[in-house]
């Protein structure tokens, strides 16, 4: 049976993939992974890397594909391919690096459910269903604030990853929604030119969570990108 292994961002856990993967065309043993208690992309990615094999896929969304592309560019051929979701190989410029702080200092005076109803608003559209919301809301308050304050700490660390990803040589799939604030297409375009193997899917009417806002068409484009892995494979 073949290993999917998901990698969660911020506040993320199983609660970010149930809906959309129970749907999956094939069966698959799951492996869950969050971006704690290590306080490094770097060493985050090690611990992912060493529960791989070379018949893994790997499923990570925001940070986790942060974390996916580090273990990528220096382990190039450890898995079979990716899908990454609502992914960026930028740094932060100095206005989101600002405003990044900002919402570090709102989590530290005003609390953990303060911080996520702002995460929320801003991750998810206008319209999102009250139950999407809930969903996000309660996902992110499970977690205590030293968490969500580490790994939001390490998304705004990361170093610019574009001139290595033509190092990575298993094929990639970018998913990103239309609405994205966060990691929006023209961003996820341009990650898409410099990877050798990889397509890149928009998800019209979603933001930065697709897989909980539409978990069908998610699914469906994860059916499809795990079958192009088998019929590509990794360049030598």
């Amino acid at each position: 049976m073949r290993s999917l292994h998901l990698v969660s961002g911020t506040g993320g856990g199983e609660w970010v993939w149930s809906k959309a993967l129970r749907i999956l065309d094939q069966h698959f043993a799951f492996h869950h992974h969050d971006c704690s208690p290590e306080a490094r992309i770097e060493e985050v990615a090690d611990r992912v890397a060493g529960a791989l094999d070379p018949e893994s896929v790997l499923i990570a969304h925001s940070l986790g594909s942060v974390v996916t592309l580090d273990l990528l560019i220096r382990h190039s051929d450890i898995c079979s391919g990716a899908i990454l979701v609502s992914s960026t190989a930028s740094a932060d410029p100095p206005t989101v690096k600002e405003a990044r702080n900002a919402s570090l200092s709102k989590l530290a005076q005003g609390g953990l459910s303060d911080w996520a109803a702002l995460f929320a608003k801003r991750a998810l559209p206008e319209r999102a269903p009250a139950s999407t919301v809930e969903c996000v809301l309660e996902g992110l308050c499970s977690h205590d604030p030293a968490t969500i304050a580490r790994q939001q700490r390490m998304v705004g660390e990361r170093t610019d990853r574009q001139s290595q990803l033509a190092d990575i040589k298993c094929p990639i799939t970018l998913i990103t929604g239309q609405h994205d604030p966060i990691t929006p297409f023209k961003e996820v375009s341009e990650m898409a030119s410099r990877l050798p193997q990889v397509r890149a899917r928009m998800m019209k009417g979603c933001s930065h969570f697709p897989m909980l806002e539409q978990p069908n068409e998610f699914a469906r484009l994860c059916n499809s990108a795990l079958a192009w892995i088998d019929k590509t494979g990794v360049s030598s």
